[in-house]
């Protein structure tokens, strides 16, 4: 089965992709690119979320590479995955490669006017107004706060579903293409400030 395939029928998401399963640099996710859809990261860990809960899995990103290979950018994201072993509990380090060739350009380039104290404190004004608009968001914002949200995968992946339709979706990118920042990251950032 191909991941794309898989997307769609365990989760409902049918993002522009092609390629592998991203398990190695030769067989990346191709992230292609679209009109109206520039948050190529946010999809980016939106499937990484998706391929760990499809394995019963769930992890927290850990670190980020941007690769060459053949002339395309592959962006290499690391996952700490939790496991026991004999020896105790530990965290093995899984990654998963996506080609965000189409993704770059000019987009790598920090804004020198980029203010991130001024967009974080924008990201925290509407998260708290999206508490404020459904249940569901108060119990995500609620767990964000004491820092567990990203402890359940389906509810994690259910919340970046809301963030990658709302109006805020443009300041995460903001963050990622200034400071390399992926949501998530930003999402623990903000969660003592809310």
């Amino acid at each position: 089965m191909e991941l794309k395939e898989m997307l769609l029928r365990e989760f409902g998401v049918d993002p522009r992709i092609s390629g592998g399963w991203g398990d190695s640099i030769d067989t990346p996710i191709i992230l292609h690119n679209s009109a109206g859809s520039s948050d190529y990261v946010g999809t980016a860990y939106y499937i990484v979320k998706c391929i760990l809960s499809n394995r019963g899995l769930h992890g927290e990103p850990v670190g980020q590479e941007l690769l060459i290979r053949n002339g395309r950018n592959i962006d290499k994201i690391m996952v700490g995955v939790p496991e026991v072993t004999s020896s105790g509990t530990g965290t093995r380090i899984e990654e998963l490669y996506f080609d965000i060739t189409e993704h770059s350009g000019d987009r790598w380039k920090e804004n020198e006017d980029f203010n991130e104290e001024e967009t974080l404190a924008r990201i925290v004004e509407r998260m708290k107004t999206l508490e404020r608009l459904s249940e569901f968001n108060g119990k995500c914002i609620d767990l964000l706060r004491e820092g567990r949200l990203q402890n359940d995968n389906g509810l994690t992946i259910e919340f970046l579903d809301v963030l990658f339709k709302d109006e805020s979706l443009h300041l995460f990118e903001k963050m990622y293409d200034n400071k390399r920042k992926p949501i998530l990251h930003v999402l623990r950032d903000i969660s003592a400030r809310l």
